[in-house]
């Protein structure tokens, strides 16, 4: 049994995405875009985010109570719509020649030096 379904005594709502990129990097890079949502999730909504053989795997879950099942979909829709932008983004980065894993000295969550 999933540690959400426990907290609903056995009934719970899980959807799974998987994101197949086969590519450990960029996997990475998407959970990061992606996980800043996990704090403004409602109150009885689990969502668990992993990087699975160079994929990037997502599960919403939540007690199968129909107020939540609702929000499970919206969170779903809203992890597809950041999915798909931060994919977007990763490949205009690497059309251009743009490592997008290499930050800027200076830019957010930067060290900078290393020169």
């Amino acid at each position: 049994m999933r540690p959400g379904a426990s907290r609903c005594n056995g009934v719970a709502v899980e959807v799974e995405l998987r994101v197949e990129l086969g590519d450990e990097e960029k996997a990475r890079s998407l959970l990061e875009a992606v996980r800043p949502d996990d704090e403004t999730a409602p109150p009885g909504l689990l969502i668990e985010e992993a990087v699975d053989a160079g994929d990037l795997v997502v599960r919403v879950s939540a007690c199968a109570d129909p107020r939540r099942i609702g929000s499970v979909r919206n969170t779903v829709d809203e992890v597809l719509e950041f999915t798909y932008a931060a994919l977007r983004a990763i490949e205009r980065a690497g059309a251009a020649g743009i490592n997008p894993q290499r930050r800027p000295a200076g830019a957010h969550g930067g060290q900078g030096g290393g020169r």
